[in-house]
């Protein structure tokens, strides 16, 4: 059984444990970033893993640019978070909002890491940028304010179980189910579960 669990979730043969994962990774330092990072954010977050001349010639000028820069808007106020639209809450608040610094993906990095965007057109290697700066960030923020779980999945008729750490944010079904077939929990178990889980 796991200490102080969120979640317990019981069903035929199988028990569901999730928790909070107090010894996660920073998602910027132990993840295969494809996006690099020049932000400044009040109450103690700094990453620099880009200098400024890096991006600032391409703000500008994007088309030309051998990367793709965002602006990232930082909110600070019980906590850091952070986002690319500077127009939707929490990120057009006039007193603990701004500006936080930039985010780039390099275009042949974008395309190395997504083959079938080798030949896209610009649009859709922006749209592609825009996806994965988008998930990079909501991986940061959930590292920053602590919204990282790891489930337990035990098979109470062999005692067996299987451990997964590190979910940013929301259990992801596909990591569940993978989990659940590991330990030989039946389908019609796993059905049953999935209305309690998610």
């Amino acid at each position: 059984m796991v200490k102080d669990a969120l979640k317990v979730i019981e069903q035929g043969n199988c028990r569901i444990e999730v928790f909070c994962d107090a010894d996660c990774c920073n998602p910027r330092e132990d993840f295969s970033n494809i996006a690099r990072l020049a932000l400044e954010v009040g109450r103690e977050l700094s990453i620099h893993e880009i200098d400024d001349e890096d991006y600032a010639p391409f703000v500008k000028n994007p088309k030309n640019a051998p990367m793709f820069v965002f602006v990232v808007y930082g909110y600070s106020h019980s906590g850091i978070v952070l986002g690319l639209n500077g127009n939707a809450y929490p990120f057009n608040d006039r007193w603990d909002a701004g500006v936080a610094g930039y985010l780039t993906i390099d275009k042949e990095t974008l395309r190395k890491e997504f083959p079938n965007m080798k030949h896209a057109k610009w649009e859709d290697l922006r749209k592609k940028a825009n996806e994965v700066a988008e998930q990079e960030l909501t991986d940061l923020n959930s590292w920053l304010s602590g919204s990282i779980y790891g489930v337990c999945i035990t098979n109470t008729e062999t005692e067996r179980d299987e451990w997964c750490g590190g979910f940013y944010g929301d259990l992801k079904k596909s990591y569940i189910s993978d989990l659940l077939d590991a330990v030989e929990i039946p389908q019609e178990v796993q059905d049953e579960i999935e209305e309690d889980l998610y």
